[in-house]
Order: C-alpha cells, then structure tokens, then sequence
C-alpha cells in the first residue's frame, strides 16, 4: 500500500453543523489512492502547538488528488483547522489504515453512524450503488445533522435518529437500526458503522443475534498513525491469536467478531 507524505493546500472549509467543519484538501500528488474507511494524519504546519499530527477519516475523493474530512471541533488542532482560509497549507500523512471490504453479491449494504461517525460511511456510500443500501445515521439533535446533500447524497436517502427527538426518530441509532430489521430490511446484509464504542458494542450484538456480518470503524486516539507508538490498543477477542489490535494499523477497519468488546 503506497502512503504519502505531501502538503495539503485548502481549497474550501466551512460549517456543516453544530461544531461540524468539512474541509477540502488539495494533495501536491498527481494520484491518492485512497479507499472508504482509511484515514490520514493531519499537521498544522506554522505551529508547533499541537506538535502531532491528528487522525482523520476520510470523507470524499472528489478528484484523484482531492479529498474532503470531516472534523468536529473538540481541542486546540481543531480549533486551530476551523479558522483556517483557502490556500493554507496543512501536512498530510496517508491514506493509512485498512478499509471496508465491499458486500457480497446479493446482499444489501446498511451503513448506520453516529455523530461524526457519519464521515466514513459517506465515503462508503458514494462508492456503492444507492438501491443496494440503506443509511442511518444518529446524532444528539437536529442541530448535529449533517446534510446528506453536502457530501453527494440526495436528501430523503438517509433515515435519521436523534435522541431529543428533533430530526427523525426520537431515540438511539441502534434502536431505529433494529426497528427497521425487523421492520423492512431482509436478512442477507451487510452491515458497516462508525461512531462511539457503546454504539458499536450494542450493533455488534444485534448482529451477533441476528447473525448478520458487520464491519466496525473504531475511533481512537493517534500519535503515530502506523503502529509504533502502540497507543490506540484494543482488545481481541478470544477468538483471534493476539491479545491486541493497533486500531490504526490492523484497522481502524474490523469485523465486529474480531473484537473483545466487554475488554
């Protein structure tokens, strides 16, 4: 797998939600081969406060040298990226980390996020054909929505679940996501999601009932974004020979069996 380390110019960055910015990133390489589900590590060049660089899911490939990401503003880097105008330059390490595997003929694709989670799995929509999936993202209210429209989807085309009940379902994704089972969607599934652990932990468990396989991107913390500083560690599960997996190196991208999530 080819990985980069090249300068990143922005060509837009802007709001999209409550504390939500997409950014658009245009790479000095003639071609990134990047695929839904892995991630780059971004520096803000002119500091050195934060001194890391941050992980990010990529969102889009608009062109084979442009991507957008997806960032809420929680720290200082993000803070730093939301006031930043065109033609700023960031550092740009990637694509990094192992992708989503495509669904097997015959099934049908259902992609459920939460929060930022979403960001990923927009990049994974855009790469499948919209009658072989279904979108269900959460968020903590209507303000967190992100416009499907924005990142290439036509609106109506994603359910949405809000836990005050502002925007679409009053309640959890998982709850919407297993109300639509047992409601319209067949068995033969494929089901991709991202977003925060006790989300995927309680997804995992439905899928594990209802024995349908399910990919999970984990969120983690990253210093490094290939393995060496081994601080995004999550435990296997008894089935797999290691005892931990290096989220951004093994990952962020795994079989929902794969993982020991009560560890």
């Amino acid at each position: 797998m080819r990985v980069d380390l090249v300068k990143a110019h922005i060509a837009a960055n802007g709001s999209v939600a409550k504390d939500t910015y997409l950014m658009e990133l245009r790479l000095e390489t003639e071609e990134f081969l990047a695929a839904p589900g892995q991630f780059v590590m971004l520096r803000i060049l002119d500091t050195t406060d934060p001194l890391l660089r941050r992980a990010f899911s990529i969102c889009s490939l608009i062109k084979p040298n442009v991507i957008q990401i997806m960032y809420r503003v929680v720290g200082k880097g993000t803070r730093l990226m939301k006031d930043m105008k065109e033609e700023e330059t960031l550092e740009l390490l990637g694509p990094l980390g192992n992708g989503f595997q495509g669904p097997e003929r015959g099934k049908k694709a259902v992609l459920v996020s939460g929060g930022i989670g979403v960001a990923p799995l927009f990049f994974l929509a855009s790469r499948l054909k919209p009658h072989d999936l279904k979108f269900i993202a959460g968020y903590g209210s209507k303000e967190d929505v992100v416009p499907p429209g924005l990142l290439g989807l036509e609106e109506g085309s994603v359910l949405f679940a809000t836990e005050d009940g502002s925007c679409g379902y009053h309640g959890l994704v998982t709850e919407l996501f297993e109300a639509e089972l047992n409601k319209t969607l067949s068995r033969q599934l494929q089901v991709y999601c991202c977003g925060p652990w006790e989300m995927l932990k309680k997804l995992a468990h439905i899928c594990y009932e209802y024995d349908l396989d399910c990919q999970v991107s984990l969120e983690s913390a990253m210093a490094c974004g290939v393995g060496a500083c081994q601080g995004c560690a999550v435990k296997a599960s008894a089935s797999y020979p290691p005892d931990y997996f290096h989220v951004c190196s093994h990952g962020p991208v795994f079989s929902s069996s794969d993982i020991d999530w009560e560890g």
